[in-house]
């Protein structure tokens, strides 16, 4: 082995006995009379390109694990970690996936102490109690009507601002709130989940039944 060839092998390559105007010279001389400074810039050039890479494997992850769970997730489920192992929907706090857990479980766990009705939920409870005592302490701003639940508020003041950000996809139609649209939509699909147990009649809304049911209070009586 020459001296040249040495000189590569343990890293302490010169320019010594190569022609002088070799261009191929001059940049090998100028690259290595860079210095530490030059030789910590392309170290931390390739740290940070590992850096990206490994966050982009990183943000990779989740989607990952969530297709092999049978459900990647969407956009809209950004920021909420929490999955119903279930139904697949996502929850971004941990107690509500908890709530909604009891819909599949059917697990009611807060009892009224009036009347012994049960409910899956502490906050549900807590509205229905003031079906008992009365008290309503949410107040519409526009006509000073007061309401037992702040949802039933909010559906209540858009009858003042014609807000209706609810929209069916068949016929394009608002609604003030989701549950009218929910209602409107079995127009389109036919269903009929509320029945009557005596004459087996079923109905599109809850109201419809109940009102059908006093019908049949009345003729017994």
């Amino acid at each position: 082995m020459d001296k040249q060839l040495r000189l590569v092998v343990t890293g302490c390559y010169s320019l010594q006995g190569r022609r002088e105007q070799d261009p191929e010279d001059i940049t090998d001389s100028r690259t290595l009379k860079g210095g530490a400074g030059d030789s910590q810039q392309l170290a931390g050039s390739e740290l940070a390109s590992n850096g990206v890479a490994s966050d982009a494997r990183k943000a990779k992850a989740p989607a990952a694990e969530a297709k092999q769970n049978g459900a990647e997730r969407s956009v809209h489920n950004v920021g909420k970690p929490y999955q119903c192992e279930i139904c697949k929907h996502c929850f971004a706090i941990k107690c509500n996936l908890v709530a909604h857990m009891r819909t599949h479980t059917g697990e009611r766990p807060y009892q009224c102490d009036i009347c012994k009705h049960r409910f899956a939920i502490k906050k549900t409870l807590v509205e229905h109690i003031r079906t008992h005592t009365g008290e309503r302490p949410y107040q519409c701003d526009y006509c000073k009507h007061r309401f037992a639940v702040k949802k039933t508020l909010v559906t209540h003041i858009r009858t003042h601002t014609g807000e209706r950000p609810y929209n069916c996809d068949d016929c394009k139609q608002r609604f003030a709130s989701k549950r009218t649209l929910v209602a409107h939509i079995r127009t389109h699909t036919g269903e009929r989940p509320y029945h009557c147990e005596s004459c087996k009649q079923r109905f599109t809304q809850r109201s419809h039944l109940v009102k059908h049911l006093k019908k049949h209070s009345c003729e017994k009586a």
